[in-house]
């Protein structure tokens, strides 16, 4: 009974969530790379940092059934906006600068269901040698 039970659970998830589309894929662009002026100290934001950048999505569409470029979200045009969100402005925490990426994401198409924007201060200013720092933000729509 316990299976039984748990099977009906598993199956009225798999129908009745959002983020479980007919028709979704999965689109990334990794290793952007930018400059940008944020950080906590008046030299970070005064020098700036290199800085990298990963961008994950759920898209809900048949983007994977058609071979025509309107039927999915061109990955190009994605980094632009998420690099353009990125330099804009001078900020303090990268959790920030990564939440307004995946917030302009979803803003930007429908499409889109899940969006994770990973950031990353190239050698960050810390006591110690670390190739890189930084943070993970998932939205979903």
């Amino acid at each position: 009974m316990k299976s039984l039970v748990r099977w009906s659970v598993l199956a009225y998830v798999a129908c009745h969530n959002p983020l479980m589309e007919a028709h979704s894929y999965r689109l990334f662009v990794r290793g952007i790379e930018f400059y940008a002026y944020h950080g906590c100290s008046p030299e970070e934001q005064e020098i700036g940092h290199r800085y990298t950048m990963d961008l994950d999505l759920r898209v809900a569409g048949d983007g994977n059934h058609r071979d025509e470029l309107d039927a999915t979200i061109d990955y190009g045009t994605l980094a632009a906006l998420a690099s353009s969100v990125a330099t804009k402005d001078k900020h303090r925490l990268m959790e920030f600068v990564a939440q307004r990426i995946a917030d302009a994401i979803l803003l930007s198409d429908e499409r889109v269901r899940v969006c994770t924007v990973t950031l990353a201060k190239v050698k960050p200013p810390i006591p110690m040698i670390a190739a890189d720092a930084g943070v993970s933000v998932t939205v979903n729509r």
